[in-house]
């Protein structure tokens, strides 16, 4: 009868193990100043595909900059020539994955993989970047003051 026990536990513990492994974690919700920043984000990307100069204005600071993590030596886009880069842009379809939010008083960060695709030049592209932005609250309202980008790639599996 002991054994039949111990041999019971054992299956149930190595089945609640194997079960644990097999579930995705799931997200924390995000506060409401959380969802403001998303909600700000999306609303970006959104003025970009709707190609609307006055709303990436208004979202977008004065100060605002673009800066290539692989290239740091590579001078940082101001606010008026990213938002000039952005009429030679057609966005078909954007989207964020696993976006992590941090929020500090008036300011905050979100660090997100995003996915592009569209027409650029006129030349197709698809791709994924991994993004840092950086908001600031003012009056009331999220602005962002910087992102950094760089190309995403796949990790290859180790061996």
């Amino acid at each position: 009868m002991k054994l039949i026990l111990t041999t019971a536990l054992l299956i149930f513990a190595l089945f609640s193990v194997a079960q644990a492994q097999n579930e995705k974690p799931q997200p924390t919700p995000l506060s409401k100043a959380e969802q403001e920043v998303m909600t700000a984000e999306q609303e970006w990307m959104d003025a970009v595909k709707q190609r609307d100069e006055a709303k990436l204005k208004s979202i977008m600071a004065d100060e605002y900059t673009l800066s290539n993590l692989m290239n740091f030596s590579r001078p940082s886009v101001p606010k008026a020539k990213w938002i000039e880069n952005t009429k030679n842009l057609k966005v078909d379809s954007f989207s964020f994955d696993k976006p992590r939010v941090r929020v500090y008083d008036n300011t905050a960060t979100v660090h997100t993989l995003f996915n592009m695709k569209g027409v650029f030049q006129e030349k197709p592209y698809e791709d994924t970047f991994v993004l840092i932005d950086t908001w600031v609250k003012r009056n009331g309202r999220w602005q962002v003051v910087s992102r950094i980008s760089a190309p995403y790639k796949e990790p290859q599996p180790t061996k």
